[in-house]
């Protein structure tokens, strides 16, 4: 995959933005009319610049880019896609557009360079994983994009991500593709492009198994990746979703349930068993003792496995399993007692 790196000028009525990011500088409002199309880059701006209701920082960023643009001129062209489609510089477009409603009509035409689809999409989502402080969230909605473009998926994106009010709404079509398993390729391509591991790309992944009402609450609250593994791991419905997040943001303790009832039952033989289990099995010779038997207890005691970030996917399955010793054994255990 190649970038032409070869700039031409492009007017800026010309480009198309589409709703592939999960940031935008301008007013939601006026984001949802740019998409649509019903007004062009430079009206959108002056509308922006005109509104005197609050000090928007955004707007005060693109205002010193813009005249540094006057200035010294753009430095690095914006990329698009053959059909004028922004792959990445909306900040740039916008201090040029700026310019032009400030009566500097020699900046309506920008330079721009053709980068293919795949490259351009990846391109964006590093840049913007670099430029911005993402939520979780926002990083799943970025990655899941990236591996529909990879994959050829073609998904359709017909609206903001995050409407004017803050709302996620996340495509069905992207959700049902996200499902399935994916090629081995496309982690390579992934990762080769920004960095880290696979397990750790597919963490990010599951959390688009939860309902829009519980992505915008996480996404409000700022929570972590990690901390959303627990609500993503327990399959339950959108209200149990919003109801375990709401229990995160408030800092409750979990509600007291059967569950947590059986774990107080649970005696010292009964882990030291399952220990013994786990260690003979020769797939795990790769965990550490110590992190392991603080793995296990943790499970016993009804809580979620911590410093495992690399091993998820493998622990995942065994937190499941031991799990279900749990209730097994603190099952056998009551059946004794109510025959004593």
């Amino acid at each position: 995959m190649t970038i032409h790196a070869k700039a031409f000028t492009v007017s800026l009525t010309w480009l198309r933005i589409l709703p592939t990011r999960t940031r935008y500088p301008l007013p939601g409002d006026l984001m949802h009319f740019l998409i649509s199309g019903a007004i062009t880059v430079i009206e959108a701006v002056r509308q922006w610049a005109v509104r005197t209701d609050s000090v928007d920082e955004h707007l005060a960023g693109i205002r010193q880019l813009a005249d540094s643009i006057a200035t010294v001129g753009l430095i690095h062209p914006i990329t698009i896609t053959g059909d004028g489609t922004l792959v990445s510089g909306l900040r740039r477009v916008l201090a040029q557009a700026l310019l032009v409603v400030q009566g500097h009509s020699e900046f309506s035409t920008i330079r721009a360079v053709v980068a293919d689809s795949v490259w351009s999409l990846a391109q964006q989502m590093a840049e913007t994983l670099v430029r911005e402080d993402l939520t979780a969230v926002e990083t799943a909605i970025n990655l899941g994009l990236l591996i529909a473009e990879i994959e050829d998926a073609q998904i359709e994106v017909n609206q903001p991500l995050f409407d004017s009010d803050g709302m996620i709404t996340v495509p069905i079509a992207l959700r049902k593709h996200l499902l399935k398993r994916r090629a081995y390729g496309t982690w390579e391509k992934i990762t080769a492009t920004l960095g880290k591991t696979y397990r750790h790309w597919t963490n990010y992944v599951r959390i688009l198994r939860l309902c829009d009402p519980a992505l915008t609450l996480a996404h409000q609250a700022g929570l972590t990746e990690w901390a959303l593994r627990g609500v993503v791991g327990e399959n339950l419905d959108c209200d149990g979703q919003l109801r375990r997040i709401r229990e995160m943001v408030e800092g409750k303790p979990p509600e007291e349930s059967e569950e947590n009832e059986k774990a107080e039952a649970v005696s010292p033989s009964a882990i030291k068993s399952v220990e013994k289990i786990l260690a003979a099995c020769d797939h795990l010779a790769s965990f550490n003792p110590d992190s392991l038997r603080r793995a296990v207890t943790r499970v016993f005691s009804g809580l979620v496995p911590e410093d495992l970030e690399d091993s998820y996917e493998v622990f995942e399955v065994i937190y499941n399993t031991l799990r279900a010793l749990r209730d097994w054994h603190v099952g056998e255990s009551r059946e004794s007692e109510a025959y004593r």
